[in-house]
């Protein structure tokens, strides 16, 4: 099934955001026996021998959301990517709106909300790391292998290409110039 036109471009979003702001990324990748569509890796300061990884599930219409299917939240971090119909259906929603803007501490509070706007994507809910969900040591490594696996096979570059997504970082480009 292709994707929507706003799918890809949460996607290409996210990789945008990704490039500036952590080590690893990757796209759809195998999670506790689901796939999420988005994670990033970043060095944990406090433990310096453990990856930390964020998950985005990217969910553009009123029934995806709605769906079962999907919903592969266990990372550390947590982040619903969603349009604005779906920020519309959340907001309309009693129990979806306590969740995600309720005073409330409660098990949901580990799930972030990112809406994807006509001038790039707006955290509107920050995530705090997840207590409920523990990846052992072996499962992080598990995930770095996926998310390097999906860099070595092409499928990264191949999508960064189709994207128009370029690798190299801007400042180093500037610098190179100037010398």
């Amino acid at each position: 099934m292709a994707k929507k036109e706003e799918t890809l471009l949460a996607e290409f979003l996210l990789i945008k955001r990704a490039m500036k702001n952590c080590l690893r990324f990757a796209l759809e990748i195998d999670i506790s026996g689901g796939r999420v569509d988005f994670i990033t890796s970043e060095l944990n300061y406090r433990n310096m021998s453990l990856p930390e990884f964020t998950c985005y599930e990217i969910k553009v219409s009123s029934n995806d959301f709605k769906s079962r299917h999907g919903h592969n939240l266990d990372g550390d971090y947590n982040y619903y990517v969603v349009s604005k119909e779906v920020l519309n259906h959340i907001k309309s929603d009693k129990h979806l709106n306590e969740r995600f803007f309720g005073d409330a501490t409660n098990r949901f509070e580990h799930e972030g909300l990112i809406l994807i706007g006509d001038s790039g994507l707006k955290v509107l809910k920050k995530a705090i790391r997840n207590n409920y969900t523990k990846l052992s040591f072996e499962q992080r490594l598990r995930l770095l292998d996926k998310m390097l696996i999906s860099w070595t096979t092409g499928s990264m570059f191949k999508y960064l290409k189709r994207q128009g997504i370029d690798l190299r970082n801007e400042e180093s480009e500037d610098s190179d110039e100037s010398s």
